[in-house]
């Protein structure tokens, strides 16, 4: 009788194991089921996210064109140092209504034939403001000495200001207009 209760209390054991592990699977697959249901859900939410346009940056890329440098248009530090022998500058603040008159003139010297280069400096940009004041000075010949009130128009030869020319009728005789 004995063996016959160690062996019903064996059974006992070994189908309450049985049990427990089959709980334990049971458990595993309904994670998994769970992980998998919420990662569906997730994606699904994101498709929908993304048709509704809510990741839309309105991001235009940029055409790619050929880079250009502007030559004329030059700030005041390099108007001493221009590959050309003699040219002339005109120095103002191109962006101010008074500056209209100016810078029709640079435009009819540019249409000459016969002519020399002609750079601008735009006095309302950053850089150039540096050589703003209120009194000029005809003789500069750096840029540090370089004092502008007004339109001006400076030439220069072999790096060099040879002429210094203030007043919108004073440019327009020596530009020949």
């Amino acid at each position: 009788m004995a063996n016959r209760e160690i062996r019903r209390k064996q059974k006992i054991t070994s189908n309450q194991a049985s049990t427990v592990e089959e709980v334990d699977l049971k458990g595993f697959i309904v994670v998994i089921l769970g992980i998998a249901i919420v990662v569906v859900i997730a994606y699904g939410l994101t498709l929908l996210a993304k048709h509704a346009g809510l990741f839309d940056l309105r991001y235009i890329k940029p055409e790619i064109a050929a880079a250009t440098i502007d030559y004329e248009n030059i700030s005041a530090g390099t108007i001493f140092n221009r590959i050309e022998n003699e040219y002339y500058v005109i120095i103002g603040d191109f962006e101010s209504e008074e500056s209209v008159y100016v810078g029709s003139l640079g435009s009819l010297y540019k249409n000459k034939t016969d002519k020399i280069p002609l750079y601008s400096v735009d006095l309302s940009e950053g850089l150039n403001k540096s050589v703003i004041s209120d009194t000029s000075n005809p003789s500069a010949q750096t840029v540090s000495d370089l004092k502008i009130n007004g339109h001006t128009l400076i030439k220069i030869s072999g790096g060099r200001n040879v002429k210094y020319i203030e007043g919108d009728e004073n440019i327009k005789i020596e530009l020949g207009i």
